[in-house]
């Protein structure tokens, strides 16, 4: 396995950094990977020296705002600049483009958790045609009225403070609700995983947990109030195979319910090939829970097939 990290320049002429890690011959996939918000890349090195083990690549960018991406460009993590809601979405299309162009041979598979499985939804929407397979980890399905509350709140937030102000009032309203369910939670992350060690390393982790900016938030109920709009889900190829898979305890699908819902739209779109698997017992991060392994096969199994 090789692992490198560099910058590409993006069509606005930033740069993000990516982590890329390759088998020792021509990989049969690529993957893709949109990592979810307040954390980034290299969480996901256990999942790439899998994925290397069965011949796969995979490239994983720091979003802007997010690890090393918001260090080379001068910006406090959580704050990706002055973008819109569909930047981040563009720039994993570039790293789409980068993958077909470094792994001429390869299927490639998009693979967005979290945040980053909400801007794996936009590009799908768009750039869909373009992929073999996609993969939506700790996602969502349509939440009309929450997206449309938050959106006019982030809203008048940006508003009045600017986006470049940290906004505790929307990061609590955004996240205190997840830890409710949790009764015996020891930490303000226990919505995270059931695995208390997996919490603990989160927690220490200075790259994870930062509170984001205002134009950050505002561009993820911008971004979320997008990617449900009928017109925008009618877009995606019916060609598209999408396996969709969360925890049954994790709080941002409403406990498997909006999850559920979303994959009988993809369904009922005609998609010939929607799967779904919900862990019992299992929260929001599915790779940092006591089910990672199993997810990890998955995964694989999805990509080879």
């Amino acid at each position: 396995m090789k692992y490198e990290n560099f910058q590409l320049k993006m069509s606005d002429g930033k740069s993000n950094v990516i982590h890329q890690w390759t088998p020792e011959v021509e990989p049969d996939f690529a993957v893709v990977l949109s990592h979810g918000m307040a954390e980034h890349a290299l969480r996901y090195e256990e999942l790439a020296s899998f994925i290397c083990e069965n011949n796969g690549a995979i490239i994983i960018e720091d979003h802007r705002g997010h690890g090393k991406t918001a260090e080379i460009n001068g910006l406090p993590l959580g704050n990706p600049g002055k973008v819109n809601f569909k930047r981040c979405g563009e720039d994993i299309h570039e790293e789409i483009l980068y993958a077909k162009q470094q792994f001429p041979g390869a299927k490639i598979v998009l693979m967005g958790h979290s945040y980053g499985s909400f801007v794996a939804q936009y590009v799908i929407e768009n750039y869909g045609r373009e992929l073999d397979k996609t993969i939506l980890l700790g996602t969502a399905g349509p939440r009309p009225f929450l997206v449309g509350g938050g959106k006019i709140l982030a809203g008048l937030i940006k508003l009045f403070f600017g986006r470049d102000h940290t906004s505790m009032l929307l990061h609590n309203i955004t996240f205190k609700p997840y830890n409710a369910k949790f009764k015996d939670a020891k930490t303000d992350s226990d919505w995270l995983s059931s695995d208390s060690l997996s919490v603990d390393i989160f927690k220490m982790d200075k790259m994870c947990g930062f509170v984001c900016s205002t134009g950050f938030m505002y561009n993820l109920v911008a971004l979320l109030n997008y990617i449900h709009k009928p017109r925008n889900l009618k877009k995606i190829s019916r060609e598209l195979p999408i396996k969709i898979m969360c925890g049954a305890e994790d709080p941002v699908g409403s406990f498997g319910k909006t999850v559920s819902r979303l994959a009988a739209i993809y369904c009922g779109m005609g998609i010939k090939d929607v799967s779904i698997k919900i862990y019992n017992g299992i929260r929001h991060e599915l790779l940092e829970d006591k089910c990672r392994y199993d997810a990890i096969n998955e995964i694989i199994s999805f990509c080879k097939k």
